[in-house]
């Protein structure tokens, strides 16, 4: 017993010196890591200085090159005539021995693209406004931008002599300038733009590895990270907003041969670290238990009273230092001990009275709850008469009646609980009806707007369509209206997604769609303007896939243009049927000013085509399989001479056999017309 309160007292003496000695380290740790990290502040700022400067004399050099790629092209008389030529005819091979250093630009002096030497269908200026109105003041300009190609590029600008006040632009791509950076810095090198996207860089597969974690960096402008087993430093440069381009020059190099060298540095300081507070510790714990003898012994007396025994020798009572003080105390303790035993019997008897008061109370109450709170009452009873509170007085009254008040309480939060669930729960009835009649609604508008007198007793022309929305409103839709007396507009088309949003989107398209459409443009213009239309406003970001054909009545000739929607099947006389060639359209409202094409087949009489939506090839069964192109076109080959609506009746009946008790995952929608021939 004796050795046990010695060893408590030494270890939370040894504690308190231990944990002395620890804060003291703790203080010089924090004291080194914030010299540290001012060291490596000012070393991240140098660094980045450099780098900086190094980036514009590297930007300057290849601006110089520029510069004079630029004046030899002025110089040259051939292009000289070409560019004073209004046609510029003459200017893509005065321009041919050039072109191998970077691309040319000739712009208007608006601003309008003349002339560009890429190969690409459609292309803007690389130079911006503010450039442009630099031009025209007669400066020659020097930026950083991205083309319309998405690439970044040098560009340097400059007025070409002639009244036309044209301008010569000089462009290349920044790998050049990148690589020069790696050499110089032995880093590898990235243009990142604000977003922490890449848009140039020496080593694209290191930077895919370094992205995630860009993006959840802390802006410092050097920090050191882990790829894959080794350390990479990565320094940030910003970029200067002036030279046209906003982001960073951030420059990657692999440190992991310093970085091992200095977390061995910092294990080897840690295990001395470890090894001196050893030591101490232990010089410590052996000066203490010869210090702590004597009190050892007071502290085994004081101990033997607690439990009761007065018959303890209490040693000491002749010193005159604490310890002899501490005797005395402890001498006079064990006569009061009878006295405190007289106390705690009376005690305990006020006890079994208050228990019996309990008791009663707390029954009474029981018998007039409900058979759970009788429950919970009767097990609070048994709690408190079986418990360790019985020196606790009027604390057990208290605890008792506190008991009982809270299942009271309880008990009437809980039927004020299910009162109001059952009127939310009506709430919510309500409101599921009044939806689910709004949508019903919905659906009949929609259908509404879809046109159903088809032109049965056409004497050239027989026409039908069905649509089938997977929810009570879809996306797709379908439309046709005669143009003049001989010309027919068909059209489907596909809303990406499903439900409300899809539903008004698809009734924009469709008003402006026909809009444009009956002022007789060919079907690429129409889907262009159209393209433009939706584009403006949509914050959605929606679109929609389009097939817009013209049918002449009197040749046959079907003109159409395709948006990026699944290809119609033309059904010849002998049950041949084919796919109709693409045009090569995007979807519309992705992005303003997107080319559309037209194509043309000329239709035999007899000869049938149908539109559709991906609906149909995509519809699923149980087993998840598709319906597929192999089925629709055996199912459309086997019904060549039918009726359209006959044929879009047998695709809806094939398809439904074909899903079976799946549930319906897209829009359905088909129309097919046949041609009978031209005026006889």
């Amino acid at each position: 017993m004796i050795e046990r309160v010695g060893q408590s007292l030494r270890l939370r003496m040894t504690a308190l010196v231990l944990l002395a000695l620890l804060a003291l380290i703790a203080i010089g740790v924090v004291a080194e890591t914030i010299r540290e990290r001012e060291v490596e502040a000012m070393m991240a700022e140098t660094l980045q200085r450099d780098a900086g400067l190094l980036w514009r004399v590297t930007l300057s050099k290849d601006f110089i090159r520029l510069a004079q790629h630029s004046r030899r092209i002025i110089a040259d008389p051939a292009v000289i005539r070409a560019v004073s030529d209004s046609s510029l005819a003459a200017l893509p091979a005065a321009l041919a021995p050039f072109l191998p250093a970077g691309r040319v630009e000739v712009l208007e002096a608006g601003g309008g693209l003349r002339f560009q030497s890429g190969e690409e269908l459609a292309w803007r200026p690389t130079l911006p406004a503010e450039a442009l109105a630099r031009l025209q003041a007669g400066e020659a300009v020097d930026r950083l931008e991205i083309d319309w190609g998405r690439a970044v590029v040098l560009v340097h600008g400059e007025p070409l002599p002639g009244p036309e006040r044209r301008f010569l632009v000089v462009s290349t791509r920044i790998e050049a300038a990148l690589a020069e950076m790696k050499a110089g810095t032995g880093s590898e090198a990235f243009l990142v733009n604000r977003r922490g996207r890449m848009l140039a860089g020496t080593d694209p597969a290191l930077w895919q590895t370094l992205a995630p974690r860009e993006a959840g960096a802390v802006a410092a402008p050097l920090r050191e990270e882990d790829l894959e087993g080794r350390s990479v430093a990565v320094l940030s440069v910003p970029l200067d907003a002036a030279d046209g381009l906003s982001g960073r020059l951030v420059l990657v190099r692999d440190v992991s041969l310093q970085a091992g060298e200095r977390r061995t540095l910092q294990r080897l300081s840690l295990a001395l670290a470890v090894l001196a507070t050893g030591l101490v510790v232990f010089g410590l714990w052996l000066w203490l238990r010869r210090m702590f003898r004597p009190l050892e012994e007071t502290v085994a007396a004081i101990r033997a009273l607690s439990a009761g025994d007065t018959s303890v020798v209490v040693s000491g009572l002749e010193r005159r230092d604490e310890i002899g003080r501490m005797a005395q105390a402890l001498e006079r303790f064990r006569s009061h001990m009878g006295a405190l035993a007289r106390l705690q019997a009376a005690e305990q008897r006020q006890v079994r009275r208050q228990e019996s008061f309990i008791h009663r109370e707390m029954s009474a109450l029981a018998g007039t709850l409900e058979p759970l709170a009788r429950e919970e009452i009767l097990r609070d009873l048994a709690e408190l008469e079986g418990g360790g509170s019985r020196s606790a007085g009027l604390g057990v009254m208290a605890e008792a009646f506190r008991k009982m008040s809270l299942r009271v309480r309880q008990q009437q939060q809980h039927l004020q609980s299910l009162i109001g669930d059952l009127r939310e729960a009506l709430k919510m009835q309500t409101a599921y009806l009044q939806l689910q009649q709004e949508l019903d609604i919905a659906r009949q508008i929609q259908k509404s707007m879809l046109p159903v007198n088809f032109p049965h007793n056409h004497p050239r022309l027989e026409l039908h369509a069905a649509m089938e929305p997977a929810k009570e409103v879809g996306g797709d839709f379908y439309d046709f209206f005669f143009l003049d007396e001989r010309r027919l507009g068909v059209v489907v088309a596909d809303v990406s997604g499903k439900g409300v949003p899809a539903a008004l989107f698809m009734a924009i398209s469709r008003t402006l769609l026909k809009a444009t459409a009956l002022f007789g443009s060919p079907p690429a213009r129409c889907l262009a303007n159209l393209n433009n239309l939706l584009a403006e406003n949509n914050e959605k970001e929606l679109f929609v896939t389009v097939f817009y054909g013209m049918l002449d009545l009197d040749s046959g000739v079907f003109t159409y243009c395709n948006a990026g929607h699944n290809p119609p099947y033309l059904i010849q006389l002998d049950g041949t049927v084919r796919t109709l060639a693409r045009t090569g359209g995007a979807p519309l409202a992705i992005m303003a000013d997107l080319p559309q094409r037209d194509a043309t087949i000329h239709l035999a009489p007899g000869e049938a085509v149908f539109l559709f939506t991906d609906g149909v090839t995509e519809a699923q069964n149980e087993a998840g399989d598709f319906w597929g192109e192999a089925r629709f076109e055996q199912g459309l080959a086997l019904s060549a001479d039918r009726s359209a609506e006959a044929m879009i009746e047998g695709v809806y009946r094939e398809v439904r056999q074909f899903v079976g008790q799946a549930p319906q995952c897209d829009d359905i929608t088909c129309l097919a017309f046949r041609w009978g021939g031209g005026r006889g």
